[in-house]
């Protein structure tokens, strides 16, 4: 084998580019709307007790107007973050560039996913090599993930969709934005994470046979 350029690892944004920036960029968000409306929400519970100690209403009126606010932007943005960064979760398919090999550029990660899709090697053994890395990490962690998630997430759905629903509808009687955009965050993060799973089981099954393979094809040739 020739020898490989200079070892350095890569950034995620470097090996996935864009896609994985607006990844992170939606899910973060969706979590952080979430969390800030129902902090918000919280905030005026509290204040609105607080009455009760002689402060000023004005201020009970504006921690409710401030949790209204962030409750309506959480309920609009949240689950298009959600949809839109599980979309990208299935595409992009990210693995840290530590679990790769140091030489792993953006490029050459690209060219052994196409020898994945494709059941194929290629004439260069680094980037085969890069592939087999590759499909073997995502069989490692997607084959464990196959086996738990599916039936996991189905639980915790049934689990919540009921109470769920009510909390929605009663959410929906008492105008909570905040309270509504959680249970509908949590339903779409479960029913997202069930049809991951059912996503990453086709491609578990390439990267088994891809594995098997370059295993079969470099077996007992020299390093």
């Amino acid at each position: 084998m020739h020898q490989p350029p200079p070892l350095r690892f890569p950034s995620h944004t470097e090996l996935y580019g864009r896609p994985f920036e607006v990844l992170a960029f939606c899910w973060v968000t969706a979590g952080s709307l979430v969390l800030v409306a129902m902090g918000a929400r919280l905030l005026a519970f509290v204040v609105d007790d607080a009455l009760w100690f002689g402060l000023d209403p004005v201020w009970a009126a504006a921690a409710e107007a401030l949790a209204h606010t962030l409750g309506i932007v959480s309920l609009a943005l949240s689950p298009v973050c959600v949809i839109v960064g599980t979309v990208l979760l299935a595409t992009v398919r990210p693995v840290g560039p530590k679990l790769l090999p140091p030489w792993t550029t953006g490029e050459r990660l690209r060219r052994a996913r196409a020898l994945i899709r494709d059941h194929a090697l290629s004439g260069d053994p680094w980037t085969d090599l890069l592939a087999r890395s590759y499909a073997g990490v995502r069989l490692y962690w997607g084959g464990r993930l196959t086996k738990c998630l599916p039936a996991a997430c189905s639980l915790l759905c049934c689990l919540w969709i009921v109470p769920g629903v009510f909390a929605m509808a009663r959410a929906v009687r008492e105008q909570d934005p905040g309270a509504l955009a959680l249970q509908l965050y949590g339903i779409l993060v479960l029913l997202c994470a069930i049809l991951m799973s059912f996503v990453t089981r086709a491609q578990i099954r390439r990267m088994r046979d891809f594995c098997h393979l370059y295993d079969s094809t470099y077996r007992g040739m020299p390093r």
